[in-house]
């Protein structure tokens, strides 16, 4: 099975326009915290690439931007390109399916 799950904070939004479709490229940011040896609490902070359609799926594509915390389900894929230079570049996006925006600030609760 090929899912996943995320809640984090948008970086980037490029909304686009394809035929009559609107697509949206985001970037969204997840934080993993633990304690390294020391004791000293660690933010592990991971940056994804989502692609989101606009569907039944998906709030407003004009609301979602910098900053705002969303929750969202989809499939990851790799998709392969040939980059300017003439070399084969790989990248791994992931193809969301449904999208909400939170609106109340999540706190990560972590015990330490």
């Amino acid at each position: 099975m090929n899912k996943i799950e995320l809640v984090g904070r948008i970086g980037n939004a490029y909304l686009n326009k394809v035929g009559d479709t609107q697509v949206l490229r985001i970037s969204v940011a997840t934080d993993y915290v633990f304690k390294d040896r020391s004791g000293t609490p660690v933010i592990e902070t991971t940056w994804h690439n989502a692609v989101v359609w606009e569907g039944k799926n998906a709030p407003d594509l004009m609301a979602i931007s910098r900053g705002r915390t969303v929750h969202l389900t989809g499939r990851i894929r790799q998709n392969r390109y040939m980059a300017a230079d003439g070399t084969e570049k790989q990248v791994s996006e992931i193809y969301v399916n449904k999208l909400e925006l939170i609106d109340e600030q999540i706190t990560a609760q972590c015990s330490f």
